[in-house]
């Protein structure tokens, strides 16, 4: 017999001999455990989105900063740009890490991130943790919730009063710096010439282009180190045009907004919107005043917006969907799902179905 094995000592009364002592020790050490590191990797990716955020906040001049430092992040840390992205909006919508609730970990916290109506999340929350869902669980909830208001603890989307549904919108949301190659005009200079098409009556007649391009395709912009700007082919369609930062100058009434427009390629305008689809009160009665007090409290916070324009109409007045980015500065939360979108990581308030939602405009013919 070895040394080894003469110097293991016979067990004790309480020790390892005992199954209901095994059971105890395990559960002491690997579940107990386990839950350390469950709350260990909340607290990590809620850090991790309030440093984004707050280096976000530094460069809030810049309109698409956001969506450029986390791609960047990701390749320098070897992540993925989805996960930054996740931490991000988990820091957005728990600013304080005590409002996430402690039974649940992180697969939980960033499906209920997706809920942007506070009341909602946390009817979710308390449901979630009682019920002990997993993270599926909770976004089929979500999901059937949203297909059916009425579910027991889902908060459907109904006119103050609990009158019936609205006919809400469905948002126009593209992708900034997205473009369409154009030949320009007969009356033009350089008839059948390529242009760049940047809306609001705009085109671009320098830039490089990367491959051999044609009319009809739809292209992005990439701006170079020496600062000159290059056109790629893109395999995006039709649907991520005419979309823009911008920045409100004067919010006229609820419905019209004074802007300052980023249509890329170092070229700003200023422009009057009309919110598509949605009629607010005249500004000269209680009812307009009061909508347009909300959209300016929406705006308080706002280091920019993004906005997807249509068509002008008779008062060249382009008519457009704004949506203004929701941080833990914003003063307003969305009332439902319905009046938020998502975009490179980052939650939107969709101003024009929020209005309805709230009473504040009504549906018009579009």
């Amino acid at each position: 017999m070895s040394n080894a094995m003469m110097t293991l000592k016979r067990p004790t009364t309480g020790s390892l001999a005992s199954f209901e002592v095994l059971v105890r020790k395990v559960k002491e050490t690997f579940v107990r455990g386990r839950e350390r590191v469950k709350k260990e990797m909340v607290r990590t990716y809620w850090q991790t989105g309030k440093y984004i955020h707050e280096h976000v906040l530094h460069h809030r001049e810049r309109a698409d900063y956001g969506a450029k430092v986390i791609a960047r992040l990701a390749r320098r840390i070897g992540s993925s740009k989805r996960t930054l992205q996740q931490t991000l909006r988990f820091y957005r919508t728990f600013p304080k890490i005590a409002h996430a609730r402690a039974q649940l970990d992180w697969t939980h916290l960033r499906t209920l991130a997706s809920i942007p109506d506070e009341k909602m999340r946390r009817e979710f929350a308390r449901r979630a943790a009682e019920g002990k869902w997993t993270s599926r669980q909770i976004a089929a909830e979500i999901k059937a919730g949203l297909r059916d208001p009425s579910r027991k603890g889902v908060h459907g989307i109904s006119r103050p009063g609990g009158k019936s549904a609205l006919a809400l919108l469905t948002p126009k949301l593209g992708i900034p710096f997205t473009y369409q190659l154009i030949e320009s005009k007969p009356a033009q200079a350089n008839p059948g010439r390529l242009v760049v098409d940047q809306g609001f009556r705009v085109h671009r007649t320098e830039f490089a282009m990367r491959g051999k391009l044609k009319a009809g395709e739809i292209i992005e912009s990439r701006k170079e180190k020496n600062g000159a700007y290059t056109v790629v082919s893109s395999k995006r369609d039709r649907t991520a045009l005419y979309t823009y930062y911008g920045w409100v100058k004067h919010v006229v009434d609820a419905d019209t907004q004074f802007v300052g427009i980023d249509l890329g390629f170092s070229n700003e305008i200023e422009q009057y919107l009309r919110l598509r689809g949605i009629d607010a009160p005249e500004i000269a009665t209680p009812a307009g005043k009061k909508a347009k007090a909300f959209v300016e409290k929406c705006l308080k916070h706002a280091p920019f917006i993004v906005l997807t324009s249509s068509r002008s109409d008779k008062f060249d007045r382009y008519l457009s969907d704004v949506f203004i980015p929701l941080t833990p500065e914003s003063t307003v939360r969305p009332t439902a799902m319905e009046s938020t979108v998502t975009l490179n990581g980052q939650t939107y308030l969709y101003l024009n179905n929020e209005l309805l939602l709230r009473g504040l405009a009504v549906r018009m013919r579009l």
